[in-house]
């Protein structure tokens, strides 16, 4: 699973153009939402590091809840904005 994610940042990162007309048109949605998890549990811990507090665990929760949250309504709001 790591090799997957490790691979298709380098990949997007060092090629975006290129990564993204490769992509296949008709693909599952299981792919991005496991990026998407493992991007935000990497978020939500280097988070957690740099904010001292008593219980780090409500406040990882709470920034990975943020960072799965805001995606899905960053993506909704753009569908919106190109197909309504």
């Amino acid at each position: 699973m790591l090799s997957f994610y490790f691979t298709t940042l380098t990949k997007s990162l060092s090629g975006p153009r290129h990564f993204f007309s490769q992509l296949p048109q008709d693909a599952s949605l299981k792919k991005p939402f496991v990026y998407l998890l493992i991007s935000s549990i990497f978020f939500s811990a280097a988070s957690a590091l740099t904010i001292p507090t008593a219980n780090p665990l409500i406040c990882v929760s709470l920034y990975l809840m943020n960072a799965i949250g805001m995606t899905c309504i960053a993506a909704g709001l753009g569908f919106v904005m190109i197909f309504v």
